[in-house]
């Protein structure tokens, strides 16, 4: 008994020992052996005694003191890359920063007014607040501003980013060619009636007022000349030269910029305040306007909505805008090509008609409005009719059937504007009595698209769908099937040449607002699901010359570019049980979520005001000041 409680002992002692030894080791290790690399690690506090300094460093989500001899400690340095091993430095250097104003950003590069940056693979963005740090995203880099500090690894990349809150007050605005159809230009003329001034890396220069400035391209460069203006005819006068970096325009008064060569279809001339920036790109010339908020809302809002709106109208779609505006700045979404917004409808038209004194006036009554949910900008949808409802976001915004689920924006919900007390548009039989109604009334059933009818044949059908589903494919592989077996679709093979003879189309289900979700097409080479509203419209909309729109009143439209909207149903011409033709009978105009520019005409005209009409269209939002909400993005 004693030997086996000796044993026992020995046991417990030689294991104490292990644990103890492996213990020493491995603290000898972590310190005095194992390595440690910080690549800009922030200095978040110091602490100085009379021969060192210890810097509290964030790094990674961690933070470490490390404390280095006051030789090597440098004041000004807001980062450090270290190299550590066990406790011991092996080498601290301060981290490199940059600073400059944002002129492009992607996912691999940062171009600042003064030099061009490399991101690492991992670069994070952070604030410092109290000496502790707030975790921020990529998006709240924002092109056009300087309030960030981007600090490099020893490599040269950037690996972080110190964000201090911009002052949003300008906005840098993509600048397309006449017709809107594309960011390049060939040829730009530029005037002024005060004249113009011209800023290059080379020279500063000033036209007079009755002399215009024309930018080309020639192979890569941007060539300026100066020409003088006699009433309908121009004479060259200079050449200022050849030039590889961006210029800058102004206008030497307050007159703002007039561009000619940008002359709309209707007649008008547009004109743009602030600054213009040339550049180029794939050897055209590339053109941003960057301007105050108000100033751009000036030329957005009579673009966007009807003057049959009056102010209370003008101030709806001025709120709208300037949120829509905001909400399209802060999330980054045109930082790679440097601006903030383009002119066209992938974010607000601009400049393609001229401000009127009533509109200015709309635009400074609601001067720094915008509409804010839960402390957020929000995403101001709007569009120009609906069909009597107004569809919920992720009816039209889904890439899953999960996300048809759950609405992530719940201000951009199902909505009623009828009297008729719909709930849900789903069914069939319900969807094809409501869209054939055209007695309905609704707020914007003043809108010649309320209601509207196109008549397709068989062989415009056959023609306009196997010439457009093999591109729109291309765009959206994930939403078109083909049929395998039974019920079940498989991703589609679609060919350059299309799908075939098509024997049958019909609408396979709809969203509760009665929207379009599925199509399919029956063709001689099999079956075919769309899945969402914009690609089924695309793809049987045939070429603009090629069908009319009748609308609810007032003449047929021809050389429409697509079919108004994704409410319609199918009535299909059978004979002999195959497939002559089909009929769309339609609601709206736009893609149907948030407000309906037709129907705040409809609602001022029954005597409602501004803010009352914004919150039909947009539930349970609030009117906020845009500099109050923004601090919560940063």
């Amino acid at each position: 008994m004693r030997r086996s409680k000796k044993r026992k002992n020995y046991k417990r002692i030689i294991i104490s020992i292990l644990i103890a030894f492996s213990i020493g080791i491995g603290l000898f290790y972590i310190f005095f052996i194992k390595p440690l690399n910080i690549n800009c690690g922030i200095v978040l506090d110091k602490k100085e005694s009379k021969h060192k300094i210890s810097l509290k460093i964030y790094y990674k989500d961690s933070t470490k003191w490390i404390t280095i001899p006051k030789k090597l400690y440098n004041p000004y340095a807001l980062a450090y890359n270290i190299h550590l091993k066990g406790q011991k430095i092996v080498s601290i250097s301060p981290s490199k920063i940059y600073t400059g104003k944002v002129l492009i950003k992607n996912k691999n590069i940062i171009e600042l007014d003064s030099t061009v940056l490399n991101l690492n693979s991992k670069v994070l963005y952070y604030k410092i607040i109290n000496n502790k740090i707030k975790k921020l995203s990529e998006s709240s880099v924002i092109v056009g501003y300087s309030s960030y500090k981007f600090i490099s690894d020893e490599k040269g990349n950037i690996g972080a980013v110190l964000v201090d809150m911009p002052n949003i007050y300008t906005l840098r605005i993509g600048i397309s060619n006449a017709d809107f159809s594309s960011l390049n230009h060939s040829s730009i003329i530029f005037s002024s009636k005060k004249g113009l001034i011209i800023e290059t890396d080379k020279i500063k220069y000033k036209t007079n007022k009755d002399e215009s400035l024309k930018a080309d391209i020639k192979k890569d460069l941007i060539s300026l000349s100066i020409y003088k203006i006699n009433k309908n005819t121009s004479e060259k006068i200079s050449d200022l030269g050849l030039f590889n970096k961006r210029i800058y325009i102004s206008s030497y008064s307050k007159d703002p910029i007039s561009i000619i060569s940008l002359k709309r279809k209707n007649g008008y001339t547009p004109l743009y305040y602030g600054k213009l920036e040339i550049s180029v790109k794939d050897n055209n010339l590339r053109l941003i306007n960057e301007t105050k908020i108000e100033d751009y809302l000036r030329f957005v809002v009579p673009s966007e909505m009807l003057s049959y709106g009056g102010i209370e109208g003008y101030k709806v779609q001025a709120i709208a805008a300037r949120t829509y505006a905001l909400s399209d700045t802060l999330s980054g979404r045109f930082a790679k090509y440097g601006f903030n917004l383009d002119d066209t409808t992938l974010s607000q038209s601009y400049n393609s008609q001229p401000s009127n004194l009533i509109c200015d006036k709309a635009i400074e009554e609601t001067k720094g409005k915008i509409l804010s949910y839960n402390k957020k900008i929000i995403d101001a949808k709007y569009y120009s009719t609906s069909c009597g409802l107004g569809a919920p976001y992720n009816e039209i915004w889904f890439n899953t059937n999960e996300d048809l689920r759950k609405n992530p924006k719940p201000y951009l919900n199902f909505i009623d504007y009828t009297s008729n007390g719909i709930k849900d548009l789903s069914n069939e039989e319900t969807a094809s009595k409501f869209l054939k109604d055209w007695t309905v009334k609704s707020f914007d059933s003043n809108s010649p698209y309320f209601r509207w009818k196109i008549e397709i044949d068989k062989k415009t059908l056959n023609k306009a769908i196997n010439e457009n589903i093999y591109s729109r494919a291309l765009k959206n592989p994930d939403f078109f099937k083909q049929k395998w077996f039974l019920n079940i679709y498989k991703k589609a093979n679609i060919s350059k040449e299309g799908i075939g003879n098509i024997e049958d189309i019909y609408i396979k289900k709809r969203g509760q607002s009665g929207i379009i979700l599925e199509a399919i097409i029956v063709t001689d080479t099999g079956e075919y699901k769309i899945i969402k509203e914009s690609n089924i419209r695309n793809v049987i909309t045939p070429k603009n010359d090629t069908f009319e729109i009748t609308p609810l009143y007032g003449d047929k439209i021809k050389n429409a570019s697509a079919i108004p909207s994704g409410f319609f149903i199918i009535d299909k011409q059978i004979s002999n049980n195959k497939l002559k033709g089909i009929t769309l009978y339609g609601g709206g105009f736009g893609h149907g979520v948030g407000m309906s520019q037709y129907g705040v005409i409809g609602l001022v005209r029954e005597g409602k005001n501004y803010d009352d009409i914004i919150k039909i269209f947009y539930k349970n939002v609030e009117i906020s000041d845009y500099q109050d909400i923004i601090k919560y993005y940063f």
